[in-house]
Parts: C-alpha cells; structure tokens; sequence
C-alpha cells in the first residue's frame, strides 16, 4: 500500500474554511428548526406564516445537506 500524499497549506487552509462554514450553516439550522419563538414572533396568530416558516425551514435544511455533500464530498458518509 502507498500513503497518502502529504497535504499541502493551502488545501489545509482550505479544509479549515469548509469545516468553518459547515459548522456556520449547520447552527443556523439549529436555530432555525429547534427555535419555535422565531416564527412565533415572526408571523403572531397567524397560521399562513407558520406553516410557511415550517415548509421553508425544512427546504432549508434539506438543501444545506445537499450543501455539506457539495462542499466537502472527500468525508464519504
């Protein structure tokens, strides 16, 4: 078996930048979804807007997982 070559600064750079980003997008999905105050605040007495907040919010955090794949797809699943 041969080793892996040897990484160089800037793909390390670069890995520390998409670990940085992932854990950014993967708190505001937390906020998003674990938050319910947000779209109470957002949309009072109003079933519309929370049925909205509820569908976007789960469009959102589909879409980042399709995001984690794209940015970072050397970490398999």
């Amino acid at each position: 078996m041969t080793s892996p070559a040897p990484r160089s600064a800037a793909t390390s750079v670069a890995a520390r930048r998409r670990s940085a980003v992932i854990a950014v997008v993967a708190a505001v999905d937390f906020v998003l979804l674990l938050l319910p105050p947000i779209h109470w605040a957002l949309q009072p007495g109003d079933a519309a807007g929370s049925i909205g907040y509820f569908i976007g919010s789960g469009v959102f955090v589909t879409a980042t997982l399709v995001l984690f794949t794209a940015i970072d797809p050397e970490k398999g699943e």
